[in-house]
C-alpha cells in the first residue's frame, strides 16, 4: 500500500510520512519514521524497491540468512547495491551462526566465519563484531526415529560498511 498518505501529531506540530515510506508497515519514532522491507537476495534490488525507498536506506538487518555457502554472494550482491545507490551507506547488521563446527573452513555446504570474512575483504568493506556467543542447539541426531540431541554451536553478529 505504497502511497497512502500517513500523519501524525506530535507537539502540535503535524510531521507527514515520506511517501516512498507511507505504507502499512510504517512506524512512527520519535520525530522519525521508521520501516522495513524484505527482499528476495536473488531478485535485482530495482525490481523490488523504488530508487527514492534503496538510496534512502539508514540500516539493513539481516539474520541468518548466509548458512550456506551459495547465499553469502546473492545476499552481498544486493547489500552492495544498496550501498552503491546511496549517498551514506547503511551498515550491514549480519546475524550468524556457524553450522560448520565439523569441517572447519572446508565445509562444502555451509559459510564459514573465514568465508564471510574473505567475502567482505574481497568487496572491499570493514567489519566490526559486535557480539559473539557459544549457544545450544538442537539437532536431528541422524537416526530413523527422528530425535533430536543439543549440540554447541556459536552465533556472531556483525556490523559490515563500506570502506571509505
Amino acid at each position: 500500500n505504497i502511497g497512502r498518505n500517513a500523519m501524525t501529531e506530535v507537539n502540535d506540530e503535524t510531521f507527514e510520512c515520506p511517501q516512498w515510506l507511507s505504507n502499512d508497515d510504517a512506524k512512527r519514532i520519535g520525530r522519525g519514521w521508521a520501516g522495513c522491507a524484505s527482499l528476495d537476495w536473488t531478485q535485482p534490488l530495482e525490481s523490488q524497491l523504488t530508487k527514492d525507498q534503496y538510496s534512502s536506506i539508514d540500516f539493513i538487518v539481516a539474520s541468518d540468512v548466509v548458512f550456506l555457502r551459495s547465499m553469502l554472494q546473492s545476499v552481498f550482491n544486493t547489500v552492495e547495491s544498496i550501498f552503491r545507490a546511496s549517498t551514506n551507506p547503511p551498515p550491514l547488521i549480519l546475524s550468524f551462526q556457524r553450522r560448520d563446527a565439523k569441517d572447519g573452513d572446508e565445509s562444502v555446504s555451509f559459510t564459514t566465519v573465514t568465508g564471510i570474512l574473505n567475502a567482505m575483504n574481497d568487496r572491499g568493506w570493514s567489519c566490526k563484531n559486535l557480539a559473539w556467543r557459544e549457544v545450544t542447539v538442537l539437532k536431528e541426531d541422524g537416526g530413523e526415529d527422528g530425535a533430536v540431541k543439543e549440540d554447541q554451536s556459536e552465533v556472531f553478529v556483525f556490523e559490515i560498511n563500506l570502506s571509505n
